[in-house]
């Protein structure tokens, strides 16, 4: 998928949630790529909230905070 600035990324999987909002799994995590690829098609990002990274949840993890994994 051409997301502008000649950078191609794999297909991204969408699914609608609501009236204005999406959930969006990506596989690769390119500089503003969710914003660029609402803005390719003409909408804006609002509010964006990432919910994993590869196969952990972030849970109710607080903006800004981290923790140590386990499991790893």
């Amino acid at each position: 998928v051409d997301i502008g600035d000649d950078l191609y990324t794999f297909p991204a999987k969408v699914k609608r949630l609501g009236k204005h909002s999406f959930g969006i799994t990506i596989k690769e995590g390119r500089n503003r790529q969710i914003r660029r690829m609402v803005d390719a098609v003409g909408n804006k990002v609002k509010k964006l909230k990432r919910i994993r990274v590869d196969k952990y949840e972030l849970g109710n993890l607080p903006e800004g905070k981290w923790e140590y994994m386990s499991n790893v």
